[in-house]
Order: C-alpha cells, then structure tokens, then sequence
C-alpha cells in the first residue's frame, strides 16, 4: 500500500526508512457488499497529501487488483462502484468519444439477462467539471453545486447595479456644483466627447479604488470566514481569474459613470453661464425610476434573506421527536467489531449512560 505523509507520521513519527515495513489494516466487520481489505500490507511509498481543497481526500492508496481480490460481490454493468477515471489521447474529441459510448452498455448484456429497460448510458466528463457539476439524471448531467455558485453570482451582482445606481444619483445630485467648470471648459474649448471621457476616467479611478479596498477587507476577514464556514479556503488567482476581476471592474466603472458622463457633459455654457441649466422633467424622471429599482432590489435581497434565516431556524429548531443532544454514535469496526459484548459491558459501567442500542449487520 502506499501512505500519505501525515499517515506516515501518525503511524511512524516519520516518513524516512518507512519503505519495506507491514501495517495490518483491519476495518472490522465490513459493509455488506463491500471490499473489507482487511489484510497485511507492506508500505511501497509515501506520497503528499492532497490540496485541502480537492475533492479526493484519502490517506492509502490500494492496487486495483487487491481491491477485486477482496470484493464480496459480483460487479456488473450496474454498478456504480468503484469510479472509473480515464486519460485520453492529446486530441481526443469527446464528443465523438461520447457517441461512441451511447449503446456501449447494452452490447454487454450476457445473453439471458434482464436491461432493466435501461435508460441511461456512459459518458466522459471532465475531472475539473465533477466537483461542480455532480448531479445526473437519466445518464445526463443536471447541475449540482454549481447552482450555489450562480446563486451567490447573482446577489453580487445585484449588490453591484445597486452599489451603481448609488454612485449614478450622487453624482447627478452633486452636478449643480460642477455645472459652472463644465460652462467654463466648455468655453475654452473642450468637447464633449474629452469631458466624457474625463468622468468615466474619475468612474474608473473610483472603481480600481474600491477594488483596492474590497481586495484588503477580504484578507482581513478571510480568517473569520474560515472559522464560520469550517472550510479552509485558498486564494489563488489564475489567469482567468485576474481576467474576469478586469472585465468586472471595467463594467462597474464604465456602468457607474455612464450616465453622470452623458449628463454633465451635455450642459450648454450660455445656460450653465446664465444660471439656468436646471433640472429637466426628464433627467428627473431618470433619476426616480433609478430609486424606485434600487430600494425595488434592496428589498427583494432583504427578503431571501429573511426567508433564507428562517428557513435555517426552522431546520436549527425543529422539534425531531427525540433530544439530540448528549447522543453519540460510532461505527461498529476494528476492535470493536470483534469483542462487541465486551464492549457494551465496558460502555454499561460508564457514569452518565443512560441508554444504548447497537444495531448488527443483516445476515
């Protein structure tokens, strides 16, 4: 077998010198229908431990012959254990591979046997693609935790049109003190194309500023985040990444400083020089239809949130018919497995027990 490091260390205090030593791995009374493995063994190698993130978190590594030399039952083409990963050929189409695949069960069949009217059938699908994209129906892929992600994408980005809509009115509300330098640039000849392009430019340095700030407040609170999702999250930036972070920052901006651009540059210098470039009827319509979506948004986020802590108190608090509390549950395996009585003896003589229940394996 081979052992992870940490393993290795819990096992030998070290990962030196370990090569060529036994280990008796022994899980006890296995599931019914399951590879128990139990077994000496001989240590071949050590290898790093996965990313704390990776989907496969293991700690032994068995051949897969010794895996069917154990089995208990019969493997057929139903069987959904153990997973099958496969390495293609640089240049494979996989969408022709996958056609190739679509009645690659049923040609199996032994002759006799029931198809069970067999709907489904084999497909590739990238490794990168199985952490998100979990869920199958009818031998399709139909979501899965991805769903989570498009659901959080979407409340940031109603975060940011609002965050936009705010940046929009303060800006046309502060106008009036800027009419007047618009009136005087304008007389001394500068266009209106230049003084767009100098507002998107002050949209766009406000922007990179609150990513700035957005980027240093997720460092600092990264740790607190950590401890309330019991998860350890790891930054890391690729390439896609940064570009998705540009194109984003470069819509808010462009987006924010759109309409206070068109708006401050569009003033004429005789009116803004006279003192009469007020408030239009439309530009003040504009400005009411931005309030009425922005709180429309506001409100419809603080909702699902309510509805969403409600929801979590009603799972949290719901009365399951027993008390939760106090309640211990262990795997019956290893040397429990095989000196159960004299287990439950030793576990009846521990102050504080009040009840206990084991529950066998099926013959």
């Amino acid at each position: 077998m081979l052992l992870s490091a940490s393993l290795a260390i819990k096992l030998f205090h070290t990962t030196r010198n370990i090569i060529g030593k036994s280990i008796t791995w022994d899980r006890g009374l296995a599931a019914q229908g399951s590879a128990s493995m139990n077994g000496a063994y001989t240590v071949s190698g050590i290898f790093a431990d996965p990313p704390e993130n990776s989907s496969q978190q293991f700690d032994l590594l068995f051949t897969h012959a010794q895996y069917f030399a154990h089995i208990t039952h019969d493997i057929s083409w139903f069987s959904s254990s153990p997973p099958t990963y496969v390495l293609l050929k640089e240049g494979t189409d996989v969408a022709q591979l996958n056609k190739k695949l679509e009645n690659f069960i049923r040609k199996r069949f032994k002759q006799g046997s029931d198809p069970y009217k067999w709907a489904g059938t084999f497909f590739l699908q990238p490794y990168q693609d199985t952490h998100l994209y979990n869920h199958y129906e009818n031998g399709k892929v139909a979501g899965g935790r991805v769903a989570y992600v498009q659901l959080f994408s979407i409340i940031a980005i109603g975060i940011l049109i609002i965050a936009c809509i705010n940046f929009m009115n303060l800006s046309t509300a502060r106008a009036a003190k800027r009419i007047k330098v618009v009136g005087i640039k304008k007389v001394m000849g500068a266009t209106r194309p230049a003084l767009i392009l100098q507002y998107l430019g002050e949209s766009m340095l406000m922007t990179l500023a609150s990513l700035l700030v957005a980027a240093i407040l997720a460092a600092m609170l990264l740790p607190s985040f950590e401890n309330i999702a019991g998860q350890h999250i790891d930054l890391h930036f690729t390439t896609g990444a940064w570009i998705t972070i540009a194109l984003i920052t470069l819509i808010t901006g462009l987006l924010a400083g759109s309409y206070p651009a068109l708006y401050l540059s569009g003033f004429r210098p005789v009116k803004v020089l006279k003192g009469g470039a007020g408030q239009t009827g439309g530009e003040a319509f504009i400005r009411k239809c931005l309030v009425v979506f922005q709180f429309s948004l506001s409100a419809i986020l603080i909702v699902t949130v309510l509805v969403v802590y409600a929801q979590m108190q009603l799972v949290q608090n719901k009365n399951l018919g027993y008390n939760k509390e106090h309640v211990i549950r262990m795997t019956n395996e290893g040397g429990i497995a095989h000196s159960q009585e004299a287990f439950l003896s030793d576990v009846r003589a521990l102050p504080g027990m009040v009840l206990f229940s084991t529950r066998r394996p099926l013959p």
